[in-house]
């Protein structure tokens, strides 16, 4: 024979030849005669599906195994071999197992082993299937465990009920694509109930359920932990899941790529530490787009306790279209946290709602560092008690910017939010802030125990000048001997007020505005009225600097500017 063509046939054969389908024909669980033979059949002619895995094991090239309607019980104990003979189904080769669909393709572990055991660096497919009852003791993976570092892909499959000391439902150390899939009440004596994810490689989920399942100690739903890749969790639900500390919902811990979340609700998850979901990223960017995260709860009133979701990314943070709403936590974040360690965070058509803290911030806490841009957005019915009376705290937004950078808020609606034993009811902004640009916008039935019922600010940073302009503060209020029932500034740069309402606020003094700084504040086109103040200043005070006025309307008792 040609040589030439007698080496094209050895590769044709090498990379073809040892790839087969086996079919099972039977529910029972017995070994294969003869493995390696290339014929899936046990001592009595069936094909089982652990004798299809053990001739898949021997043969080599990625095998495809075909499991028809039917429930498939695990019946030989396993004795800690790695041969697929016993116990659970060990995969050593490139495999995909199709079932006929999660409801009528079941393989029940009866509580005897882990089902899956993926002991190589191959790629592992579970489509259609339901696996279910598996339980290992003192180790990971309760239905599936793979060490691979390759790919492992879930596709309209069902992880159930499954147990183990870590991952209940599934843990893999490469890249993970999870579509069209249910992981539900699984449960981890120790850490995360569903999925771990580890390793490097991305993370793709989507349209699939991660819901009911529990770690004894910590991370009830979903951990990703990656040194590098990217993560996408998208059109998928993570709910009612549980832990007795971090991360009930999601934990994910990035390394050297950017995080994708779109379309996913996060609810009625319930943690220690963290409820909903715990979000950390290296570099890249991070966004956030049409999710839902309410409901959740974090229970600690001694560490951390976030309710709602905690955000930190070293890139750019993009949220749109983000509802963050009924979060509770017995600590410090009620709806959560949002940062950029070295990048700007822009939210747009979001809404932050009736979340609450019994410690210092009920809404949200941001901290950017190139910029911090909030447009279309709602802040309201957020209530931080601060019972621990800890500064700072604030009932609707928490905002720490460099000098170098301004706050801007463009159409964003600020009402009803309570800041308890502390200052800010809408928004506080840290110490050292370069600027605050409020455009369009409304403040309306906030409330402080301390100064600035909707707005508190300390702008003694930067040079830039803070604008306020065609915006509304209405009917808000501080208690006690407070002041700046509407807004309360601090700057050492000007302040141009323009086109704007101050009415029905309430405060001791300063009812309307309470101003401090040079070179001074300036006040065009804007309206005070029935602003009400039991001591003096019923629409402008003025703790230090001065105020100008041009072509502004005050009226019903508000004339006066108290120094």
């Amino acid at each position: 024979m040609n040589k030439s063509l007698q080496f094209l046939l050895m590769v044709f054969f090498a990379s073809n030849a040892f790839s087969a389908t086996f079919t099972v024909t039977s529910t029972t669980d017995v070994v294969d005669a003869v493995p390696g033979n290339g014929v899936c059949a046990t001592a009595g002619g069936a094909c089982t599906l652990r004798a299809a895995i053990q001739e898949a094991n021997a043969l080599a090239g990625a095998d495809s195994i075909v499991v028809p309607s039917g429930i498939f019980p695990m019946v030989i104990a396993g004795v800690g071999e790695e041969l697929a003979a016993t116990g659970d189904y060990d995969i050593s080769d490139e495999l995909t197992i199709t079932g006929a669909g999660a409801g009528l393709s079941i393989i029940d572990c009866r509580s005897i082993d882990r089902g899956f055991d993926v002991r190589t660096n191959v790629k592992t497919t579970f489509s259609k299937i339901w696996i279910k009852n598996c339980s290992v003791n003192g180790a990971d993976g309760g239905a599936i465990r793979s060490v691979s570092t390759s790919n492992l892909t879930l596709s309209e499959a069902k992880l159930s009920n499954n147990r183990a000391e870590n991952a209940g439902g599934l843990v893999h150390a490469g890249e993970l694509v999870v579509t069209d899939s249910i992981i539900d009440r699984n449960y981890a004596a120790n850490a995360i109930g569903g999925i771990y994810k580890h390793g490097n490689g991305n993370v793709a989920i989507s349209s699939s359920d991660i819901t009911s399942n529990t770690a004894k100690v910590l991370y009830g739903g979903l951990v990703v932990v990656s040194g590098n890749g990217s993560v996408s969790l998208s059109d998928s639900d993570i709910l009612d899941n549980s832990a007795g500390t971090y991360g009930a919902g999601i934990v994910i811990a990035m390394g050297a790529s950017g995080a994708s979340v779109s379309s996913l609700n996060v609810k009625r998850n319930i943690g220690s530490a963290i409820g909903g979901l715990l979000l950390q990223t290296s570099a890249g960017p991070t966004t956030l787009t049409n999710s839902d995260v309410s409901d959740n709860v974090a229970f600690d009133s001694a560490g951390v306790g976030i309710g709602g979701l905690y955000v930190v990314s070293q890139g750019d943070l993009t949220a749109s279209g983000l509802t963050i709403s009924d979060n509770v936590s017995a600590g410090p974040l009620g709806g959560g946290q949002l940062s950029s360690t070295a990048g700007a965070i822009n939210i747009n058509n979001s809404t932050f709602s009736s979340n609450s803290a019994w410690k210092d911030f009920g809404g949200v806490n941001l901290s950017a560092v190139t910029g911090l841009n909030i447009t279309d957005t709602v802040v309201s019915d957020n209530i931080a008690n601060n019972t621990a009376s800890v500064d700072p705290s604030a009932g609707g937004m928490y905002v720490t910017i460099p000098a170098t950078v301004a706050l801007n808020l463009t159409r964003v609606t600020c009402s009803n939010n309570i800041s308890l034993n502390s200052s800010g009811g809408c928004l506080r902004m840290a110490t050292g802030g370069g600027a605050l640009n409020i455009t369009s916008s409304t403040f309306d039935g906030n409330y402080a125990d301390s100064n600035g019922g909707a707005v508190i600010a300390s702008l003694t940073s930067g040079t830039a000048t803070s604008s306020i302009t065609g915006s509304t503060f209405s009917n808000n209020s501080v208690s006690g001997g407070s002041l700046g029932g509407g807004l309360f500034l601090v700057s050492v740069h000007r302040v141009d007020v323009l086109n704007s309402t101050f009415s029905s606020n309430v405060a001791v003094s300063a009812a309307g505005v309470l101003f401090a700084g040079n070179p001074g504040i300036f006040f065009k086109n804007s309206t005070f009225f029935e602003n009400k103040a039991s001591g003096t200043g019923s629409s402008i005070g003025l703790l230090a600097g001065t105020a100008n006025l041009e072509n502004n309307i005050l009226y019903d008792g508000n004339t006066e500017i108290a120094n």
